[in-house]
């Protein structure tokens, strides 16, 4: 798995080092984008790489995590990067990507969304 790249990034994460590392399958997941939305039909998701133990959205600390050696050694890169260069200490990496639960409100992921392109 390699992180992608986007013209949106603002510094200091566009001049970053991409991070790449093997991680366990379970927790590749598809992340539709607004980009993926194109008018009558989708562009095909990109991998997202979420450290999801059913709907437990685990940190370096979880007790869990340590189970899954790969995803370990990428998510603890993820948040030192997070760490190192967040422009302030409100939010770990993990509350940042949950931030208002708008991640983990969406667990269990129904069989079916509807999906459309806001004005």
């Amino acid at each position: 798995m390699r992180s992608v790249r986007s013209s949106y990034e603002k510094a200091p994460w566009r001049d970053l080092k991409d991070l790449e590392g093997v991680v366990e399958q379970d927790f590749l997941y598809p992340l539709l984008l607004g980009e993926n939305v194109l008018p009558y039909r989708l562009v095909p998701p990109r991998e997202a790489v979420l450290p999801l133990e059913g709907t437990t959205l685990m940190d370096s600390q979880h007790p869990h995590l340590s189970r899954y050696p790969d995803l370990a050694q990428w998510w603890e890169s993820a948040e030192e990067l997070w760490q190192r260069h967040r422009s302030t200490d409100r939010l770990s990496l993990t509350e940042q990507l949950d931030f208002r639960r708008k991640l983990t409100h969406q667990l269990p992921a129904p069989p079916l969304r509807v999906v459309y392109g806001a004005l």
